[in-house]
């Protein structure tokens, strides 16, 4: 303990002696002495004798990256903000209300005034910038176009100006754009990168526009060596009291939420006079614990010039009954005859995730933790859910 005190005290005091000295210049030098007197005081403990080590670690200590994270009043954008900061990184909350989170200033910004998003990035310099904001999933076309696809070109640009080399954005999982029966996914588990399948809801349409829009931003000039990382955001629910999934607020400032149950066959299958979007949404359930870790993994992902996508749901599907059986039920024989489901046809794959998750294990080194039928309600596994 008295080499911890000394060590220490040397640090505060090196550090203290070098006001002029560039930041990780300092914090090198300091770690080579401290490093040099640990072998002196207290040879038992390991030596740092590799300088990649000491080179690591000077780094890990210096870049101290300036985060920014949009939407971060709301649910998953306040979480994600409050544990990046926790994690000693500087973070600024944009939105239009307050960011009121101990440690985390706050930059009040509209996202649908191209005025307010440069006058308020114009004075900021930020290096990695995580677009959270945009409309629910009840959104008309025209606040889908102007607040998702308008405000996420808004959002990326001011950031870019501000110097962020690192973008991330939050799609989601609802990018599949599927409708049950007339529009069913060609084949599942779904690539990370699944393609739009043409329904008519806005709110779809508009986050296969917005990863679009990315890739396009990614090929304009002054931009090829920027890092964009597109997570599709799962069906985010929280997992105690109760699985349970959170909207946004009413008009009177109160959570929007409902208690969400696994997934299970439909009584019959949906109809075209009567048409379902995304009828796979309890499939693509996923802890909001580990939503977040996948978001703070893309902020803290090595460089990699580019996009790169990645999609996020629990590490077993929220269902009570095979993937396969929950597919033909809702979509009909006809329909389902047309989805390559042969995965799932493997003994032990019945509740694979709808989504391939390698493509974020290979980018972000991130897997999903919780499985969430562990929380499920037992009543719906006894035929009364």
């Amino acid at each position: 303990m008295r080499c911890l005190s000394i060590l220490a005290s040397v640090h505060a005091v090196l550090i203290a002696g070098m006001p002029t000295m560039p930041r990780g210049q300092a914090v090198r030098t300091c770690l080579l002495a401290s490093a040099t007197l640990g072998e002196v005081v207290h040879q038992g403990l390991p030596k740092l004798s590799k300088a990649s080590t000491i080179d690591e670690l000077a780094a890990k200590q210096s870049l101290a990256q300036k985060v920014v994270v949009s939407g971060a009043t709301g649910w998953i954008g306040g979480k994600l903000a409050r544990e990046l900061s926790e994690d000693g990184l500087p973070v600024t909350g944009v939105s239009r209300r307050e960011t009121k989170i101990d440690g985390v200033e706050s930059l009040q910004l509209d996202l649908s005034s191209t005025e307010s998003m440069y006058k308020g990035f114009s004075q900021n310099k930020f290096d990695v910038a995580v677009h959270m904001a945009g409309t629910l999933g009840k959104c008309t076309l025209q606040q889908a176009v102007d607040i998702n696809i308008a405000g996420t070109r808004r959002f990326v640009q001011a950031a870019l100006d501000a110097g962020c080399k690192k973008i991330v954005v939050a799609s989601s999982v609802a990018t599949m754009g599927t409708q049950a029966p007339m529009y069913p996914p060609k084949k599942l588990p779904l690539a990370a990168d699944a393609q739009f399948q043409g329904a008519p809801w806005p709110y779809a349409y508009s986050k296969d526009a917005v990863e679009q829009l990315i890739d396009f931003m990614s090929k304009e000039e002054g931009n090829e060596d920027v890092d964009f990382i597109i997570v599709r955001i799962g069906n985010v629910v929280e997992v105690s009291p109760e699985v349970r999934h959170f909207d946004g607020l009413d008009d009177d400032g109160k959570p929007i939420s409902w208690p969400v149950e696994p997934a299970r066959k439909a009584s019959k299958p949906f109809t075209k006079d009567s048409p379902q979007p995304f009828p796979e949404a309890e499939l693509c359930s996923i802890a909001l614990s580990d939503q977040v870790d996948c978001l703070k993994a893309a902020v803290e992902a090595d460089h990699k010039s580019g996009v790169r996508t990645v999609a996020c749901v629990a590490p077993t599907a929220y269902a009570v009954h095979s993937v396969p059986d929950i597919i033909r039920s809702m979509y009909g024989d006809e329909a389902a005859s047309k989805i390559d489901m042969s995965h799932y046809s493997k003994r032990g794959r019945e509740r694979d995730p709808l989504y391939d998750l390698s493509a974020a294990k290979k980018e972000l080194g991130w897997e999903p933790k919780v499985d969430l039928l562990d929380y499920a309600p037992k009543h719906c596994f006894d035929g009364s859910c």
